[in-house]
């Protein structure tokens, strides 16, 4: 439920022509990762390894909860499709 209310949340902001820059996607991930680390714990491993893989392809580290160095600043439309795939 969190995770449909933070894909409502892009999602709308997208469609009403507020595409958030890479600072503020930056920003979004960070909190989510604080957010939902500690329910992550206490799923099954496998989940959380969809999670972190699904993250990683944003270019996220989730155990620095920074950018991989080098990559490219997320993108609101891989955001939008990765939190759909959840």
């Amino acid at each position: 439920l969190h995770l449909a209310a933070k894909h409502s949340f892009v999602q709308q902001n997208v469609e009403a022509g507020k595409v958030p820059s890479s600072q503020v996607l930056s920003t979004f991930l960070r909190t989510l990762v604080q957010e939902v680390g500690p329910l992550v714990k206490a799923l099954p491993p496998a989940v959380g390894e969809v999670l972190k893989s699904g993250l990683a392809g944003l270019g996220w580290d989730v155990g620095s909860n920074a950018p991989v160095a080098g990559s490219s600043p997320p993108r609101a439309d891989a955001l939008l499709a990765f939190l759909k795939s959840l």
